[in-house]
């Protein structure tokens, strides 16, 4: 198969880097830095979009939002351009599901190309070792067909259903995975009122019926102040937004994560915005009036 990838970014590039390791990859961004930054052996810089596909039979992306997707398909400069029939596109962006059905469908009746939406909720260092978890929606046949491609982005690939299914399960995922984040954060500013070392809090959530993947990963840390996720807040907010907007078109209630939405729209609106899923936890040591390094 020749393939190519489009979106440097964080996990666009852990990504790119992986398929490259493995297959002549053509790369490209529209953001010139992210070009230039992104190093890998069997990478082949793309000058623009229809070049890259009338070379490619399979694409992958992973851009901002679906506003950057649908440009990147259709646009005067874009993939259609260049798309030739029975092409695969992998969209890895997170995206509702609605819309990918629709741009499925364009893509289907104007280019005879398929879409598969195969999304992760997992971080840069998790895809680097291809441990993400793939959410994969669109026709079986078109996801089989792609399986040795996406086996060389992780090891974990689910087939969800339908087009839109892997939009749809990632977006469950990230509602989820942030409703664990902050209740682990307010757990944790409990235990630093109280007086316990958060060390000591790690190892009985962790070894408990508290424990989640939140847990797991943030609370060793949290005391020594370091990462554990490079997300920016801004993609945070939008993802929650969109997974609260599809729950209100289906009747489900998203109670919980309704709440975790307001919070993290709180800390959106903070005249010191925080950068990213880590600094949520100053919010909670400002409405606590604690200060989680060194508890």
């Amino acid at each position: 198969m020749n393939v190519a990838y489009i979106g440097l970014e964080a996990c666009g590039a852990a990504f790119a880097r992986r398929l490259a390791s493995s297959h002549p990859t053509q790369v490209y961004d529209a953001n010139n830095s992210y070009m230039q930054a992104f190093r890998a052996t069997n990478a082949i810089h793309a000058t623009d979009l229809p070049s890259l596909a009338s070379a490619s039979n399979v694409i992958l992306l992973c851009l901002a939002d679906q506003d950057l997707v649908e440009e990147t398909l259709f646009g005067p400069t874009g993939l259609g351009q260049g798309l030739h029939p029975g092409s695969i596109v992998i969209d890895q962006t997170t995206g509702e599901p609605t819309r990918t059905r629709a741009l499925a469908a364009r893509l289907a009746a104007g280019y005879e190309t398929v879409l598969i939406d195969a999304p992760t909720s997992a971080d840069p260092d998790d895809i680097a070792a291809g441990t993400a978890c793939l959410m994969c929606g669109g026709p079986q046949p078109a996801v089989e067909a792609a399986r040795p491609i996406l086996s060389t982005l992780s090891d974990s690939i689910v087939y969800c259903g339908e087009t839109g299914s892997g939009h749809a399960a990632a977006l469950v995922s990230h509602a989820v995975a942030l409703c664990n984040r902050l209740i682990t954060y307010e757990g944790a500013s409990l235990a630093v009122k109280y007086g316990i070392d958060l060390a000591v809090l790690s190892t009985v959530i962790n070894k408990s019926g508290a424990w989640n993947g939140a847990s797991e990963r943030v609370l060793p840390v949290l005391g020594a102040g370091g990462d554990t996720s490079c997300r920016p807040l801004a993609q945070i907010t939008k993802d929650l937004q969109t997974a609260m907007h599809v729950a209100a078109g289906f009747g489900a209630p998203m109670f919980i994560a309704n709440a975790v939405r307001s919070l993290i729209e709180v800390a959106s609106n903070d005249p010191k915005p925080v950068a990213g899923a880590d600094d949520i936890a100053r919010l909670f040591e400002k409405m606590a009036d604690i200060g989680f390094a060194g508890a």
